[in-house]
C-alpha cells in the first residue's frame, strides 16, 4: 500500500504533467479538487476548517473554491480563483491580459457582493467579514522583470487580493506533517455549504478582547490579520488590554512589499 508521502508525489508529478500541458479549466478544477494537498503552503490556510467546490453567491457568481480558517481574532475566508496555467498574465507589450484582468475582476465582484449582502452571505459563510481572494494563473517563466514589476504594483494596489502562478502550487508541494491537515481533507460542494453552515468560532479569549477593546468584534477582525501576520500582536498585553493607543494602532504599518508573490 503506498504512503501519504508516495501518493502526494505521485499527485504532484501528475499536475506538473497537467500544469505543462493546454489543459481545460474544468479538468484542472476537478483534479485540485480531488488533490486539496496541493493548495498547502501556497495559500495562508495551513489548517483548514473545511473547503469548498462553486460556492454560489446569489444569483450571479459561482466562486470555485471556498474555504476559511480560525485564528485568536476571528474567522477569516480565502475565496480562491482559478485561471488555466496556459493563460498570460500579461500581453506582448507589457499590459496586463484580459485572462489576469478577469480574474481580478471576478474575485473583486465576490468580495463587493459579500460586502453589500453581508447579512444574507453570513447565512452560509459564517462570520464572514473582508474575505481575501487568491489568483491562480499562468507560469512564471512567462513573466519578464518588468511584468514582474507591475505584478506588485497590483498587488499593493489590491491589498486583499493575492496573485500566483501555478509554479507556487508545484514547488511548495513538499511533504511536511502539516500536511495532513490538508491532504484527505473532504471537499463539499456549494449546496453542501448553503444548507450546512459551518458554526461560528468557539474562543472565549477573542469574545472577551472585543468586550475589553470597547469594540465591536468585527473591528478586532480587521485589526487582527495586521497584528497575526506582521507579528503585531505587542499590542495586546496577557490582560487581554491594549498597551497602545487606538490612533497607535491605527498607525500600524501592516504592507509588505515581498518579492514571494508568484
Amino acid at each position: 500500500m503506498q504512503t501519504n508521502e508516495a501518493k502526494i508525489r505521485q499527485v504532484s508529478e501528475t499536475f506538473r504533467g497537467i500544469c505543462n500541458s493546454n489543459c481545460k479549466e474544468a479538468e484542472l478544477h476537478e483534479f485540485l479538487k480531488q488533490n486539496l494537498f496541493l493548495f498547502y503552503n501556497s495559500i495562508e490556510v495551513h489548517h483548514p476548517k473545511g473547503i469548498y467546490s462553486k460556492v454560489c453567491l446569489g444569483a450571479t457568481y459561482e466562486t470555485d473554491f471556498v474555504t476559511y480558517y480560525d485564528k485568536t481574532s476571528g474567522r477569516y475566508w480565502v475565496l480562491i480563483e482559478i485561471e488555466p496555467p496556459n493563460m498570460p498574465l500579461f500581453t506582448k507589450s507589457g499590459d496586463p491580459s484580459r485572462y489576469l484582468t478577469h480574474a481580478i475582476r471576478q474575485v473583486t465582484d465576490w468580495q463587493s457582493w459579500i460586502a453589500n449582502n453581508l447579512a444574507y452571505a453570513r447565512t452560509f459563510l459564517t462570520d464572514i467579514l473582508d474575505p481575501i481572494g487568491v489568483v491562480v494563473i499562468g507560469r512564471r517563466d512567462s513573466l519578464t522583470e518588468g511584468n514582474k514589476r507591475q505584478l506588485r504594483q497590483i498587488l499593493r494596489n489590491n491589498r486583499q487580493i493575492e496573485i500566483m502562478t501555478y509554479d507556487r502550487l508545484i514547488e511548495n508541494t513538499i511533504i511536511s506533517a502539516d500536511m495532513n491537515s490538508w491532504y484527505g481533507l473532504p471537499v463539499y460542494d456549494g449546496k453542501h455549504l448553503m444548507q450546512n453552515p459551518p458554526p461560528p468560532p468557539q474562543d472565549r479569549f477573542y469574545e472577551s478582547l472585543g468586550d475589553k477593546a470597547g469594540r465591536s468584534v468585527d473591528g478586532l477582525r480587521r485589526f487582527g490579520f495586521g497584528w497575526e501576520k506582521y507579528g503585531a500582536v505587542r499590542i495586546i498585553n496577557p490582560n487581554n488590554e491594549f498597551n497602545d493607543s487606538e490612533e497607535e494602532i491605527l498607525q500600524l504599518d501592516i504592507s509588505t512589499d515581498s518579492d514571494d508573490w508568484s
